[in-house]
């Protein structure tokens, strides 16, 4: 009897981690704000650290009930017998989220026939519907859905459908208030730029800031609720945080992890770590740290490092010294215009620059870290004058040489594709040149560094003898995804027709399947392909998602026809996307879409990025140039 017991015993000590969890969740005290969701896995690993390298605590059963407390990344936490745990979202239907009260408020359907459906997600139950015209009273909106009350049954509406028609006096409290630095800013109806346009405030106005989502604050105006862009707004009530400190020590937990130069999987590798490598981590970029290894700093990925606990920091020394050129400039938490303002700078203003992440400068202000956009910067050096002795090449069709390092400086050149020039210095975003014997300033998002091994940019007849087949997705009375007035199809149109040019120059024969506004069947787009003898076939589109947080490219092909090639293609392609633009890696997916299944040519379809969020929709739009260099990068590294 006694050997049974201890045999019982060494088995449970060996199966705890792996007992499922008892579904009854904690009440805490802000309960009003928890989500509740559904696990859909099987059976679901709940974590100790929201990352698969961290260790197994427990798990859930299919159809589990589960209280989620907050969102990490992709994770979920929640608590569990009384043990705090993460699980994943891919793995979790939410069933309910926390709403935002509208009491008194009211809305007019806009739509002809609007569902109104059992939850706020598209994918649920309809349960009714509202005709044009109707209106409705508002009891809560849970992000883009309003929560409402039809036929004595609660239901959700689709808030793009909806025109807000007045607003209750509530019981909101702001959370800061705010002054207006540009000087005509626009009043949203949602916390997006292709929302409508419900009203403007002008340079100095003060106004109370209820809430931060995203990059935007919630404002009223005259009776109405909209929302501003923080990148105008000067939080006037923000405090100091005092002494902060950044740095921890972490644990790796990858058999070997590369060590990269930048915050970036598309960098170069500098080194690597081993499994249980102690390091201290300096801070924190997206999903990467930013480590010291052999008195070289680089990145190691977030996901295969165990944080250990917070660190001690040492006296940080500034590498360098700046000027601010900007008339205000925002100081924000992170290196991101998505951080919170917590503070400002005038024009004029030395600052210590104590080091770059991407197009940021990390600072400290009233005793508190912040990050500054490098591009209303001027650098003085660190008892120097910024100068550097490097070569650069010049990666757009047409690159403006400057007076100053500044985009409104007077234009006093240009340089063509592929030109090599001698960089003197460094200032902010911009390259000092020499430039008709006088001093020039270019910018440095259209230089590539030209070092011992570096693969220049493409030349011109690097394609010669090659045709490659462009089809911009959708068109004429099929637009594809709208957002705003932004279309897919005229979006995809001009991503098409500059590519278009830009292979032309590098010597392919490139052949299209519309170069207007035109409607063409998939059927005769395959048939047009198939009939040029095109060495490769890529498909332009946008993506687009009721929930404006999804964000990244994607690239797909099919095995049908020449799968080694389609793969490679889109993989060329997709990679090109990540590593220039910082666009999401969604990955590279086999797929069946008509255009890349009955092609019989290598192919792809290229889902650029989505239109329905806000910095994708910024990078399709206003830096087509790059995604147009990125696409044909991509081309080339596929026929290299």
């Amino acid at each position: 009897m006694k050997k049974n017991l201890t045999i019982f015993a060494l088995v449970f000590m060996i199966m705890m981690p792996f007992i499922m969890f008892d579904s009854e969740q904690p009440t805490l005290a802000n309960s009003h704000d928890v989500m509740t969701g559904e696990v859909t896995a099987s059976s679901l690993f709940v974590r100790s650290q929201p990352s698969t390298n961290s260790n197994v605590i427990g798990s859930l059963s299919r159809g589990t009930k589960v209280s989620l407390y907050e969102r990490s990344g992709s994770w979920y936490k929640v608590k569990v017998n009384n043990q705090t745990g993460y699980i994943h979202g891919d793995f979790v239907k939410v069933t309910s989220q926390p709403g935002e009260s509208l009491s008194g408020q009211k809305g007019q359907i806009t739509a002809s026939s609007l569902n109104v459906r059992s939850s706020a997600s598209a994918s649920s139950a309809v349960i009714g519907s509202l005709s044009r015209g109707v209106t409705v009273e508002l009891q809560e909106r849970h992000g883009s859905w309003f929560k409402i009350n039809n036929n004595n049954r609660s239901g959700f509406i689709h808030s793009d459908y909806v025109k807000v028609t007045s607003s209750g006096s509530g019981s909101a409290t702001p959370e800061n208030q705010g002054e207006v630095t540009a000087s005509n800013l626009n009043v949203r109806s949602q916390a997006s730029s292709s929302s409508s346009i419900i009203g403007s405030l002008s340079r100095g106005t003060k106004v109370d800031l209820y809430e931060k989502s995203g990059s935007w604050y919630k404002v009223n105006v005259n009776n109405r609720w909209g929302f501003i862009h923080a990148d105008y707004v000067k939080v006037q009530g923000s405090g100091s945080s005092g002494n902060t400190k950044p740095e921890q020590q972490g644990e790796i937990t990858a058999s070997s992890l590369n060590v990269r130069s930048q915050a970036s999987s598309s960098a170069s590798i500098i080194g690597s770590l081993s499994r249980g490598t102690k390091v201290d981590l300096y801070e924190k970029s997206g999903s990467w740290y930013k480590v010291n290894v052999s008195n070289r700093w680089g990145f190691i990925h977030a996901d295969y490092v165990k944080v250990q606990g917070s660190g001690s920091s040492d006296s940080t020394k500034p590498e360098q010294q700046g000027e601010i050129t900007a008339s205000s400039l925002n100081v924000r938490s992170q290196a991101s215009t998505s951080g919170s303002i917590i503070g400002s700078l005038s024009r004029g203003t030395k600052v210590d620059l104590y080091e770059k992440s991407g197009s940021w400068y990390k600072i400290n202000i009233n005793n508190r870290w912040g990050y500054i956009h490098a591009d209303y910067v001027k650098v003085n050096g660190s008892g120097g004058d910024g100068s550097i002795d490097k070569k650069g090449q010049i990666t757009a069709s047409n690159l403006n040489v400057r007076s100053q390092a500044s985009s409104s400086a007077s234009i006093i050149g240009s340089l063509r594709n592929g030109t090599v020039v001698d960089l003197k210095g460094q200032s902010g975003s911009w390259y000092q040149i020499s430039y008709s014997n006088q001093k020039g300033f270019i910018h440095s998002d259209y230089v590539q560094i030209v070092t011992p091994g570096t693969t220049p940019p493409p030349s011109s007849g690097q394609l010669n003898g090659k045709t490659i087949f462009l089809d911009p997705g959708h068109g004429g009375n099929d637009p594809g995804a709208v957002v705003g007035g932004d279309k897919e199809s005229a979006l995809a149109l001009q991503i098409s027709n500059k590519l278009k040019t830009e292979l032309e120059k590098l010597g392919a024969t490139v052949i299209t399947s519309r170069t207007n506004d035109r409607y063409v069947a998939l059927s005769e787009r395959v048939r047009m392909a198939n009939n040029t003898s095109s060495n490769i076939f890529v498909s332009i589109h946008l993506n687009a998602f009721p929930d404006p947080t999804a964000h990244g490219t994607e690239a797909f092909y099919n095995t049908v026809h020449a799968p080694a090639g389609s793969q490679k293609l889109a993989s060329s392609i997709h990679n090109r996307l990540v590593g220039e633009l910082g666009l999401r890696d969604r990955n590279v997916k086999n797929a069946n879409f008509e255009v890349i299944r009955y092609t019989t040519m290598p192919s792809t379809l290229i889902e650029i990025g989505f239109m329905t969020n806000q910095r994708d929709l910024h990078i399709i739009k206003n830096e087509q140039d790059k995604v147009v260099n990125s696409l044909k990068n991509g081309i080339v590294d596929y026929f290299n």
